[in-house]
């Protein structure tokens, strides 16, 4: 019998669709500190995030993203000629977490604060999806500026999110990619 976590966990999905609804300061700092409560190496908890929520700046990220990757992946030469936002999905929400350059094992530290925060927002009806292509933000000096990019850190993972009017179908999931030793 599945439990709450369980039920979460698997009802999870990448959201690309939100509606104009705004997240609550209260349900952001809920989710921080879900995104805080990640296991980390040492217990470092070398995180940081940057949490934007202002509609013009996410545009101008998307725009600056949409111009470095456009001629790169045909695909998203396609979502642009149909998506209002082909990057961020029309997200009122993005939350880029930061990692430390120096300390290798940021990594997985970051992941799982970030998958944390994408499964607090599923229990709260709140979709999510990782923006691999955030990572292009890396390159453009004005917009990191703007962020204000501690020294020492980069971007490890930009998750939008959002409210939204219809969860996607759960995709199957392959099953033969496990070896039990016993």
């Amino acid at each position: 019998m599945d439990n709450e976590t369980i039920k979460t966990i698997k009802s999870r999905r990448t959201t690309r669709s939100f509606n104009d609804k705004k997240i609550s300061k209260e349900i952001i700092e809920q989710l921080l500190d879900c995104a805080r409560l990640a296991p980390s190496a040492m217990n470092k908890q070398p995180w940081k995030f940057i949490v934007i929520n202002n509609i013009e700046l996410i545009k101008e990220m998307s725009d600056i993203i949409k111009t470095r990757v456009i001629d790169m992946f045909p695909k998203m030469q396609e979502r642009a000629k149909t998506m209002k936002d082909p990057i961020f999905y029309g997200a009122s929400l993005l939350v880029m977490i930061l990692r430390p350059k120096a300390d290798e094992w940021a990594l997985f530290d970051c992941s799982a604060a970030a998958e944390n925060m994408m499964l607090a927002a599923r229990s709260l009806d709140i979709g999510s999806v990782p923006v691999g292509f955030a990572r292009f933000l890396n390159e453009d000096k004005g917009i990191m500026a703007k962020l204000e990019i501690p020294e020492g850190y980069e971007q490890h993972i930009t998750l939008a999110l959002g409210y939204t009017e219809k969860w996607p179908e759960t995709p199957d999931r392959n099953k033969d990619n496990v070896k039990w030793i016993s």
